[in-house]
């Protein structure tokens, strides 16, 4: 059985709750998952769902261990000592659980987070990775469908950002514009359209060209397929 506090009788009749630290912070890191770590310059405290890891507020911690008691009292040692209302009363009132060095270096001890999971929180709390991510992944994936990118000097095209363009088999043009990329702005939003033009020299000539607006937000998880069908 769980052993997180010892029980004393008291001169007012009620049981006496003496909270056990190292099962309480056990219960919290085995049991509930969580974990303390240091990376990028801050120190967070973690949960794993699923083997991943995601950053949480500290309160986090009281609420899951509450919850955990409530449904699983039986399983205490305490339970044969104090009731469950006796119990949880002691433990708000002197709230054991507390955001310091005993609970950071606790859930801190032999853990570390994998490059994978560091990514994963980044992707969640920093605006500028996640920007910088969800961009090189598209602009991996045009390398891979071997779109070129070129400079429309004359703004033939009247498409904004840098472009990327491929030449599909039914005599047009394919054409993927990254509107709002530029300075310190790291756009995220890809634009496919269609350029109807027989060959590249037709395509690259100094005439205004119609560009038919295709798909607005690319999204890699659900437009792939799209490319395919336009080829």
């Amino acid at each position: 059985m769980i052993k997180l506090a010892d029980i004393y009788p008291s001169r007012n009749g009620k049981p006496k709750v003496d909270f056990f630290l190292l099962g309480i912070y056990d219960l919290l890191k085995t049991q509930l998952g969580f974990r303390y770590a240091k990376f990028d310059g801050k120190g967070n405290y973690l949960k794993a769902e699923n083997g991943v890891y995601r950053i949480v507020n500290f309160h986090e911690l009281r609420d899951d261990f509450r919850n955990y008691i409530s449904d699983n009292f039986e399983e205490l040692e305490a339970s044969k000592e104090i009731r469950l209302d006796d119990f949880m009363n002691e433990y708000y009132k002197k709230a054991p659980i507390k955001d310091g060095n005993y609970a950071r270096e606790y859930l801190a001890e032999d853990f570390e987070l994998s490059d994978y999971n560091k990514h994963i929180i980044r992707l969640a709390i920093n605006e500028k990775y996640r920007r910088h991510f969800f961009r090189n992944e598209m602009l991996e994936f045009l390398k891979q469908e071997k779109f070129i990118e070129f400079n429309d000097e004359l703004k033939t095209l009247n498409l904004s950002g840098p472009l990327f363009y491929k030449q599909s088999d039914r005599g047009y043009f394919l054409v993927i514009n990254n509107p709002f990329h530029g300075g310190k702005v790291i756009g995220t939003d890809f634009d496919l359209h269609k350029v109807h033009a027989k060959s590249q020299k037709e395509f690259f000539n100094k005439k205004a060209k119609k560009c038919e607006l295709i798909k607005i937000a690319f999204d890699l998880q659900t437009d792939v397929d799209l490319i395919k069908t336009l080829e």
